[in-house]
């Protein structure tokens, strides 16, 4: 997957206001500047092992808990967060209990694949 998981990269369908994913990079070379900077900033989103070239889908899972969290909150989670990002803000139980799954700081504590996560998403939307 793509391992850079953030709101700038989810719109909402004007239609039925479901979340699309995209990544508008391929946007920059209309703009004929670079399209890759050496400098990255910090990401609240991208999981801690990102950096260090150990990502597996895992990390996005983490990076999808961290976009929720913002969405139901309003805030954009900051780095030195930790505690303050496990009080619910009012998610259905078994989403929370998974989003905190989804946040654990080893990847081997969080869900295998997105396949764990589904089901528990598919029951919210029902």
């Amino acid at each position: 997957m793509f391992r850079e998981l953030a709101p700038s990269r989810v719109i909402l369908a004007k239609s039925d206001g479901r979340a699309v994913l995209t990544d508008f990079e391929l946007a920059k070379l209309l703009d004929t500047g670079p399209t890759v900077s050496a400098n990255w900033p910090d990401d609240v989103y991208r999981a801690p092992e990102v950096d260090a070239g150990a990502a597996d889908e895992r990390s996005d899972l983490y990076s999808w808990a961290r976009v929720l969290i913002h969405a139901a909150t309003g805030q954009r989670p900051s780095n030195e967060e930790g505690k303050n990002m496990l009080i619910n803000p009012g998610l259905p139980e078994a989403v929370w209990r998974l989003a905190t799954r989804c946040l654990a700081k080893r990847p081997s504590a969080r869900p295998a694949s997105v396949r764990d996560v589904l089901p528990v998403l598919q029951e919210w939307s029902s």
